[in-house]
């Protein structure tokens, strides 16, 4: 039984073990991505930008093939297959190394040793090279796990100063470019109201209407209230000299007036 249980335990501990190797991470190939890194330099010194420009113009038939057959011996003799190398990956390399020669001048000279950095699942190698103009890092990715080569960035080394003016003058550039398509846009907007057909929002205000002349009927009314008051006050007037013993044939009603308090 106690013989069991130990064999027990052995076969679970291997199974740990095992899982365990498992699961441990990739390591990079330092000498095999070392030598691909100095192989593709040495490639690009030799090519010139004239002879890159070309290729990047090349059916893309002949730019697989080539990229195909990629392939031979570093600086020191070791043979280099970049073969698994993707073509759309070789070719943003080749724009990347035509757009530092504009940018930095003239490629001259390079220092052949890189440092390797493993990075998880990128391992990359940097050389330092320099330019007509300027110093820079040219820095090539690989797959950690495989060594594929993936990408190349050539980073100058610009002053603080350099960066700082190149930084305000993008910021200058991107909001002078806002405030001129919004000048466009007033000047398109205030243009709408000469085309026939265009609301610009704004509506006239309506007539003043006329006062309306009164009926003749209101006007009426007010004479034969006058005319009423006028009988009233006349025959108040005839009872009270009646009643008084004083003539009344000597007593009219002219005019009434109405005072307002």
């Amino acid at each position: 039984m106690k013989k069991r249980i130990v064999l027990i335990m052995a076969l679970v501990l291997t199974l740990f073990a095992f899982s365990g190797c498992g699961k441990e991470a990739a390591k990079a190939d330092t000498d095999v991505i070392k030598s691909k890194a100095q192989y593709v330099m040495t490639l690009f010194q030799s090519a010139g930008v004239e002879s890159l420009e070309s290729f990047r113009e090349a059916p893309e038939f002949q730019q697989e093939s080539t990229v195909a057959s990629l392939g031979g011996a570093d600086a020191s003799g070791n043979m280099v297959d970049l073969s698994d190398t993707k073509t759309e990956d070789f070719m943003g390399m080749v724009d990347a190394w035509i757009a530092a020669n504009n940018e930095l001048g003239d490629f001259e000279s390079i220092d052949m040793e890189p440092e390797i950095e493993e990075k998880g699942s990128t391992t990359t190698a940097t050389f330092k090279a320099k330019f007509k103009d300027r110093d820079a890092d040219v820095i090539l990715s690989f797959e950690t796990e495989d060594s594929v080569l993936k990408n190349m960035t050539v980073n100058g080394d610009y002053a603080r100063s350099e960066v700082l003016k190149k930084a305000g003058l993008n910021t200058i550039l991107g909001m002078g470019t806002v405030f001129v398509v919004l000048i466009i846009i007033m000047c398109v907007i205030s243009l709408f109201k000469f085309l026939p057909g265009v609301d610009t929002g704004k509506k006239k205000a309506p007539a003043a209407a006329a006062p309306a002349e009164a009926p003749a009927a209101v006007k009426a009314a007010p004479a034969a209230d006058s005319t009423e008051i006028q009988a009233v006050i006349a025959a108040a007037i005839a009872a009270y000299a009646e009643e008084s013993g004083q003539d009344t044939s000597g007593y009219f009603v002219r005019k009434i007036v109405r005072k307002h308090r």
